[in-house]
């Protein structure tokens, strides 16, 4: 990666990821091939989807080929007065809020539906909500039927994204029994949040990714050493200089797990872009994993 680089993927200026990031509008994360979008304005998110694709990669005959596109809910914020905090409690003791994230994830998904996306990511909780195990896992059963309903009505398939905030619903066996056999949804695997759970509890990251692994159809890919990092620098983006030793997870482990069993799965970075931070160290990551995953799925 040469020190005149501009751009962390082809076409896409670094200046405008990084403003996106830090003022929150129109959010774009890169992939290996692929681009995944959200909180964007009602009434500009064509324009902005439109730009992040419109520089595509060549492909063997010099065209510009379109890149893989998918949603982060909510796509569109704010959504009727509201802001993202109030956009997924599908986990919430109150069901109006829990019918405003429905009426807000279906938005997504019709929106993923116009726009050609592959897939929509979701959250079923940002942390707060009902404290009981039995009341979280019964409305949580109940919030994954209605994804699937959606994801058929709309021709697009939900994604659930692993988070172990919430008081109740966080552990991953969790997880994989309310999204076994649903059709249409599946799980959004977070590195960065997989190791937050571990440290938040005394558990072993490395046994929840191989026990969720089989249900990923998706990595979304970024590292932190501490809750004080986590605090200080938010999404540190990956690198191959992370160590083990120094608090980091093994994000090379994660991704190859996944890719044992899922090999097309998705890999979306989710870095932070603090002060100091350049288009360098977070295409040297990129670059990193993309050997990675190449490797893993030659040998698949």
């Amino acid at each position: 990666m040469g020190e005149d680089r501009k751009d962390i993927w082809p076409g896409v200026e670094f200046e405008l990821f990084r403003r996106a990031k830090r003022e929150r509008v129109g959010v774009h994360n890169p992939g290996l091939g692929h681009w995944q979008i959200f909180l964007c304005p009602e009434e500009s998110y064509r324009e902005i989807v439109a730009r992040v694709l419109g520089g595509g990669s060549e492909d063997g005959d010099g065209a510009r080929a379109r890149p893989g596109l998918s949603l982060h809910h909510p796509f569109i914020a704010p959504f009727e007065g509201h802001e993202r905090r109030e956009s997924s409690q599908f986990l919430d003791a109150d069901r109006d809020l829990r019918e405003l994230s429905f009426r807000w994830l279906g938005d997504s998904l019709e929106k993923a539906g116009e726009l050609g996306a592959e897939f929509v990511v979701t959250h079923l909780n940002h942390g707060e909500g009902v404290e009981d195990r039995a009341a979280a896992l019964g409305l949580a059963r109940a919030a994954l039927r209605r994804f699937a309903e959606m994801a058929a009505l709309a021709g697009v398939d939900v994604q659930v994204e692993f988070l172990g905030y919430h008081p109740a619903l966080h552990e991953p066996g969790d997880f994989a029994e309310v999204l076994a056999e649903l059709p249409r949804v599946q799980l959004c695997l977070d590195s960065g949040h997989l190791h937050r759970w571990g440290q938040i509890h005394g558990r072993d990251p490395y046994a929840a990714a191989e026990l969720l692994a089989p249900l990923a159809a998706s990595l979304h890919l970024w590292n932190v050493s501490s809750a004080e990092e986590y605090r200080e620098k938010g999404h540190v983006p990956v690198h191959p200089e992370q160590r083990v030793e120094d608090g980091y997870v093994d994000v090379a482990w994660i991704v190859r797990t996944v890719l044992a069993v899922n090999p097309a799965a998705t890999v979306i970075f989710e870095p932070s872009v603090p002060e100091g931070m350049t288009a360098e160290f977070i295409a040297a990551g990129m670059a990193w994993v993309g050997g990675i995953v190449a490797a893993a799925r030659a040998g698949a």
